[in-house]
């Protein structure tokens, strides 16, 4: 005689399935709690990044990492702005030309870019993600679709924006890091080697940067050629 017929757990005599990421903690913040869910999940991708994208989920919607990093993102955001400014105001103060006109524009124009903020961190997200994804088509570091990558590009980016707190240096160390941060999540959430999940990541970002040098050029002829 056979054996009893396997249930609707049954697979097939090859043990259980093995069992799914636990997830981050932004991913649970309804057991761990708001506000702990999101800095044990910006410690993690900041000092454990292997190990934190290794436990995100690969699947469950767009919503999740989205909240996290247009958040974070947002806040990161403020706060370099806010220092930015600071630092844009020594060189008037320094010469004593505080003009109130000056004053009021520079605020209302901050304000504005506030407001916008958000906006600007979720078109942000979701063409990186969109570019980074199609670089990772092409070095075969796409194994589990763009939601994958998505997760990945907003746990990073909300996570390293938090940096932008840091003074003067701040921007300069979120750029780095996100950078660094993506690439390991990629190879982690893509099951991809860091080979090319590196490719995938600095390929876009080369050539972004080619593209700003060359319309700088473009702008700095322009202007020299004018002044003749």
């Amino acid at each position: 005689m056979t054996g009893n017929a396997g249930g609707p757990g049954d697979t097939g005599g090859t043990g259980p399935p093995p069992p799914s990421e636990p997830g981050l903690p932004w991913e649970n913040r309804h057991q761990v709690g708001f506000v702990r869910a999101l800095v044990q999940t910006a410690k993690g991708v900041l000092v454990e990044p292997q190990a934190t994208f290794r436990r995100m989920h690969k699947r469950g919607g767009l919503g999740d990492p989205l909240g996290y990093g247009v958040l974070l993102g947002t806040l990161g955001g403020i706060a370099g702005q806010i220092w930015w400014v600071l630092l844009s105001a020594i060189g008037p103060l320094v010469k004593g030309s505080t003009e109130v006109e000056e004053l009021v524009g520079g605020a209302i124009g901050m304000v504005v870019f506030l407001i916008m903020m958000p906006a600007l961190v979720v078109l942000a997200l979701f063409v990186w993600a969109g570019i980074i994804h199609l670089f990772a088509l092409m070095f075969g570091a796409a194994q589990h679709g763009f939601e994958a990558t998505f997760r990945v590009v907003c746990y990073s980016h909300g996570s390293t924006a938090v940096l932008q707190a840091i003074p003067v240096f701040g921007g300069f160390i979120a750029a780095i890091w996100v950078v660094v941060a993506i690439i390991i999540g990629l190879a982690e959430a893509q099951q991809a080697s860091l080979g090319r999940a590196a490719a995938a990541v600095l390929v876009p970002v080369a050539l972004c940067c080619v593209c700003a040098m060359l319309a700088i050029g473009v702008v700095v002829f322009v202007a020299v050629g004018s002044a003749d």
